[in-house]
């Protein structure tokens, strides 16, 4: 169990812009339909999280992890119009203002399952692991909930370790990642957010000891080129709900030992 805060970054209270529309000759002060107004007196941000683990060797080979978890988050930060106008301007007369207040709420839960395993096969060391993994929950904005935007619920990571003599290791790894939600909402239902599709990708890891001090190491990440998008981070003002992640690349290295 655990309990932490987060603090208002200055960004975050102190945030303003806008614009002026023009000045009004009979009050003489400048005029504004829009403009983000700053609250100082924003509070932090509460959490509490409880989590459950469960470990046991099913034989001398094989272990198994069971994981989960349950977070709740109070006095989140969310944006929303000002019921009166927050005056903050001298000299100017703002119609309407929003700002960030204390009024979201945040429930997180979720549920992992680990497996791995270790053999002597001849002259090779042969480790397999691999996790599933659940994730889902509510945030409250402005009185509307919906669900947890920028997460994969559905999680798979897989791979086989091959190790020969402690000389030559070769990793191949699978991740099926399942659909991820945009922070956009969908039109039709405020309560759902738009989905990004999921993907499955292979990378392959090796690497070469040359001597006691001298090791080679290669990776191939995305072997089979396989297109795969995450949600964006930010979705006001961009066109896409999501963004094309990088392709297939290789990288060549090695480490010395001095």
């Amino acid at each position: 169990y655990g309990q932490a805060y987060l603090a208002p970054s200055p960004d975050l209270a102190y945030r303003n812009f806008g614009g002026f529309s023009g000045l009004n000759a009979t009050t003489g002060l400048w005029e504004s339909g829009f403009f983000a107004a700053p609250n100082p007196d924003l509070e932090p941000e509460k959490l509490q999280t409880i989590e459950l683990n469960y470990e046991r060797w099913l034989s001398d080979d094989t272990h198994i992890k069971l994981a989960t978890f349950y977070t709740h988050v109070a006095n989140v930060a969310v944006s929303s119009g000002d019921p009166t106008p927050i005056q903050f301007i001298p000299g100017a007369d703002l119609g309407f203002t929003q700002s960030y207040k204390n009024d979201g709420e945040t429930n997180l839960f979720g549920v992992e399952l680990g497996v791995r395993t270790q053999r002597e096969i001849g002259l090779f060391n042969i480790i397999t692991k691999g996790s599933l993994s659940f994730i889902d929950g509510k945030i409250k904005e402005n009185g509307v909930k919906s669900d947890i935007p920028l997460v994969s619920p559905f999680k798979f990571k897989g791979s086989i370790s091959m190790v020969y003599r402690e000389f030559f290791t070769l990793t191949p790894e699978v991740f099926w990642i399942g659909k991820a939600r945009s922070l956009e909402k969908d039109p039709n239902d405020p309560s759902k957010r738009l989905e990004v599709s999921g993907y499955l990708l292979m990378n392959l890891h090796a690497a070469i000891k040359i001597t006691d001090a001298l090791r080679v190491v290669a990776k191939v990440e995305n072997v089979f080129d396989t297109d795969n998008k995450n949600a964006m981070v930010q979705a006001s003002g961009i066109a896409t709900k999501e963004a094309l992640q990088p392709g297939r690349y290789m990288t060549l290295g090695m480490s010395l030992k001095f």
